[in-house]
């Protein structure tokens, strides 16, 4: 069975608490009065009610502009950024100290992201280049203890995205109590960055408690999400939706409320026209699926691939997608475990996998089994051996066959079954010791 979609949906968790999502580096031109910020920028909400962010904006007066603020700033960013990509570190921090210098008085907030983006650029080189992380942090609290007294949105979210790479910096009790403060400071807002942090605090602090916590974070999160439809929040929503359906499948092992939840998601994400909402949907069915093998559920879970492979063939523009070959193989296989006849997934195979290289020996060893039921298999073995000497599986889980395995009443299918299952199972390996003692002969 391929396992792919499992633990897709454990690492997406994982991905997702890690903050650092676009560290700074030279890609970045950020001579523009409009920082590119790490954190999205996404537009205001329309489906719920949106109670106005009061923005309390510092009432020192805005010092004025001039050209040597202007211009000559954005002058040092250019040299800063050459002084970066020539790794001339040491005299990049010093451009950028220059401009936090000129910078540090101003109340304007165009020229605060200015002052707000030297720091990131500093505690980038600090952090990846110098590699002097304590100075770094030091940086990102700089930033902070500036800025943190700013109310305009745009100032909020640097301010928030310092607090975000500062935590990512130090030990867990610093960091949950940084994640904390965040969510304290938005769990109200309706502002959709300010949801946006919240969620990204949220998360990150899912991977630091007890399950009990986080699924009361998953929860709240769900709950502050509930009405969004801008993209990265509803991305966010999703993840938070996914990831307490996998922690009520595999660590309070109750799949009935795992099933409801993965139902939620795909009645929630279906209802969009944007096809970019599809990956969602379709993550959320191959996690139902899987659950419903384990639970006994097979024809279900066959019913679900053929949906998917339904909507494949009637969108895919002659390339085969993943999830279709997926789709295919799986149901190749839960025909097998059942009983079921395979001939329609067979044909399906042929026309779509029959030039995949990672799909064909998967196809053959599933047809190998098939037909060692009724016929002696060492022959058809040898061959397959051979044909796929360099084959590895990749993703594949044997538990499903496994368990039919022993479901078999006669010994001799038995233990042909058996036989060939010790084979596929151990060709990983035996593929490994004799491509090390080949390399080993040619070095001699």
């Amino acid at each position: 069975m391929l396992k792919f979609f499992v633990i897709a949906v454990a690492l997406i968790a994982t991905i997702t608490a890690a903050i650092r999502i676009n560290t700074v580096d030279d890609t970045h031109t950020v001579v523009s009065l409009g920082m590119e910020s790490a954190m999205p920028s996404t537009p205001s909400r329309t489906h719920c009610k949106v109670t106005p962010t009061v923005c309390h904006t510092s009432t020192a007066t805005p010092t004025p502009k001039t050209s040597h603020t202007v211009d000559g700033i954005q002058l040092l960013m250019h040299k800063a950024l050459l002084a970066k990509s020539n790794r001339e570190f040491g005299k990049s921090i010093e451009l950028y100290n220059r401009i936090i210098t000129l910078l540090y008085e101003s109340n304007d907030p165009d020229e605060l992201e200015l002052f707000a983006q030297a720091h990131f650029q500093k505690a980038s080189i600090l952090e990846f280049n110098l590699h002097d992380p304590e100075e770094a942090i030091h940086t990102y609290q700089q930033l902070v203890s500036k800025l943190q007294t700013y109310e305009t949105p745009k100032l909020i979210e640097l301010t928030t995205k310092a607090q975000l790479y500062h935590a990512s910096m130090v030990d867990p009790s610093e960091s949950l109590s940084i994640y904390n403060g965040i969510i304290q400071r938005f769990q109200e807002s309706h502002e959709p960055t300010q949801l946006h942090s919240y969620a990204l605090a949220q998360f990150a602090k899912s991977y630091m408690v007890c399950n009990d916590e986080a699924m009361r974070i998953y929860n709240e999160m769900i709950e502050a999400l509930r009405f969004s439809d801008e993209k990265p929040l509803l991305q966010q929503l999703y993840q938070a939706k996914s990831d307490k359906a996998y922690t009520l499948e595999h660590t309070y092992n109750d799949p009935d409320a795992a099933l409801q939840v993965y139902d939620e998601i795909i009645a929630q994400y279906s209802q969009y026209d944007d096809e970019s909402y599809r990956e969602q949907v379709e993550s959320a069915l191959f996690s139902k699926s899987f659950l419903l093998i384990h639970t006994e559920q097979k024809a279900e879970a066959m019913a679900i691939f053929d949906d998917l492979i339904d909507y494949y063939q009637q969108t895919h523009n002659g390339e085969t997608p993943s999830n279709l070959e997926y789709a295919i193989l799986n149901n190749i296989e839960l025909a097998l475990v059942t009983g079921k006849d395979d001939s329609r997934y067979q044909e399906l195979a042929q026309t779509y996998l029959h030039n995949s290289s990672e799909a064909q020996p998967q196809i053959e060893m599933l047809q190998i089994l098939n037909h060692a039921q009724n016929s002696d298999p060492d022959q058809a073995l040898a061959m397959w051996q051979e044909k796929y000497q360099t084959f590895q599986f990749q993703n594949w889980s044997f538990d499903q066959l496994e368990s039919w395995s022993t479901q078999i009443t006669d010994p001799e299918i038995q233990a042909r079954i058996s036989h060939c299952l010790e084979v596929f199972q151990n060709h990983n390996q035996n593929n490994a010791t004799t491509s090390d003692e080949s390399h080993h002969s040619r070095a001699e």
